[in-house]
């Protein structure tokens, strides 16, 4: 598993991230935009990526300030 952020997404007054755990970019782009879909487009550009060692996907995220 490998841990996807995105930083500077869900802007309103300022940038917001997400932190998806996935096996793959597909699958934490897909989980990123199903979990944001009026931000979906936030999540084209390229995330940083770290390797994890956990079995389950799962996606969190935080909307920036407003």
């Amino acid at each position: 598993m490998k841990l996807y952020v995105w930083e500077d997404v869900l802007y309103d007054y300022t940038p917001g991230m997400v932190v998806v755990l996935a096996p793959n970019l597909k699958t934490a782009r897909s989980m990123a935009q199903k979990g944001y879909t009026y931000h979906a487009g936030d999540f084209n550009k390229q995330p940083k990526v770290y390797k994890v060692d956990r079995k389950v996907p799962v996606m969190f995220g935080v909307y920036g300030g407003g």
